[in-house]
């Protein structure tokens, strides 16, 4: 199955609905990259996470966001019992990679 095509299929109504509390508690926070959810680069993982891109401006990963979107990401679990991992796509990176944050090291994600 395409990458692509299974990320969008699998989000069930509460999931899209959790998703998009978090957009908006998101777009509340200010900060200078002004990141953005990607939609259609959504996916899931092997143990049922949800994999869910932000892009940034900027040359490198930030990790203030990335913590800020881990904390937000707490909440929203706590708050929907739905898992998301916020991943940091950067806009301007040649090889179009994305990166999450994992307790204080960055990793590359298809």
């Amino acid at each position: 199955m395409d990458h692509n095509h299974r990320l969008r299929a699998e989000l069930d109504q509460h999931e899209l609905a959790a998703l998009q509390r978090f957009i908006v508690a998101l777009q509340e926070e200010p900060h200078p990259s002004s990141p953005q959810v990607t939609m259609d680069r959504i996916f899931r993982g092997l143990e049922g996470q949800v994999f869910v891109p932000v892009e940034v401006s900027g040359a490198q990963p930030d990790a203030h966001l990335a913590m800020l979107m881990e904390h937000k990401a707490e909440q929203l679990y706590k708050q929907s019992g739905c898992r998301f991992v916020l991943v940091q796509h950067l806009a301007t990176d040649a090889e179009r990679r994305s990166y999450v944050w994992a307790g204080g090291a960055w990793q590359t994600v298809p």
